[in-house]
């Protein structure tokens, strides 16, 4: 992803299917409305915290077991989050 963070006008991104673990150049691109995420390796998405214009974020099918940082998404309408990997696994040995 070297050089994402350059495309600072950009509205709508999808990375699917990368095998992506580092999102943080994301972090950058604060005009982003739309980010898909969907089954990569990201496990740490406190990145995201400060894209405070994202309307909609899927991150889906990711070992991420902490979503806490997006509660500073103040604008964020749609959340897309099944099959997070921990929490898989917790829900499952209950």
């Amino acid at each position: 992803m070297d050089g994402i963070q350059n495309l600072t006008n950009l509205r709508n991104l999808t990375i699917l299917n990368r095998l992506v673990t580092d999102i943080s150049p994301i972090s950058e691109l604060k005009n982003l409305r739309f980010l898909s995420l969907h089954t990569n390796w990201i496990s740490d998405i406190t990145p995201l915290s400060g894209l405070t214009d994202l309307e909609q974020l899927i991150i889906s099918e990711n070992p991420i077991s902490d979503i806490s940082a997006l509660s500073e998404l103040t604008k964020l309408r749609r959340l897309h989050v099944h099959g997070l990997y921990p929490y898989q696994e917790e829900h499952y040995m209950k």
